[in-house]
């Protein structure tokens, strides 16, 4: 993610479906919780 300077992530209904998701075991702040979509900042 880095080397993309990434800052946050995002987490739909369709990226569960394609991945396993488990951003939650990561430690990664939530910025944003609603309607199924959580988004996470990514820190360096």
């Amino acid at each position: 993610m880095q080397k993309y300077q990434v800052t946050h992530l995002y987490v739909g209904e369709s990226e569960r479906e394609r991945y396993t998701v488990r951003v939650a075991e990561s430690g990664l702040p939530l910025v944003y919780d609603h309607d199924g979509v959580q988004i996470y900042t990514i820190t360096v």
